[in-house]
């Protein structure tokens, strides 16, 4: 059975990990302040909307596409204005990072049950909103 959940708001990687030392150890962690922590409320809440049961054990396949809003100099008011591949930042091993961190523990166990991964992104077209699309079998 496959469960299609789709976020708005423009995709957000996931960041590097920070290292700093607390009590004589070094410790890595992700800045409280950064947007990748709504993001990933974004994705829980519309996993929990759209599914009313536990998290899997069966091994899991995943299709992401992100939607990235258009730049400002690439909106024509007469010309078609058709999507196109994103082939700058961010990185989609990033993005797939970001998604399968969000859905651990409420769509499957472990990020380890996830055996295909399938990530693209894209520019939106005219009309489109950035978003985000999960699928997941």
């Amino acid at each position: 059975m496959a469960i299609v959940i789709t976020v708005p708001g423009t995709p957000i990687a996931r960041p590097r990990q920070r290292v700093g030392m607390r009590g004589g150890h070094a410790m890595t962690y992700t800045d409280g302040k950064h947007p990748i922590h709504s993001y990933k409320a974004a994705i829980r809440l519309a996993w929990a909307e759209a599914c009313d049961y536990g998290p899997t054990t069966a091994p899991v396949t995943m299709r992401i596409e992100a939607v990235f809003p258009r730049p400002k100099g690439k909106v024509w008011k007469t010309k078609r204005m058709a999507s196109y591949p994103q082939c700058s930042k961010p990185d989609v091993d990033n993005l797939g990072k970001a998604v399968m961190d969000a859905l651990n523990g409420i769509a499957y166990r472990d990020d380890s049950q996830v055996w295909l991964l399938t990530v693209t992104k894209r520019v939106a077209s005219g009309d489109e909103q950035p978003r985000t699309e999960i699928e997941v079998t």
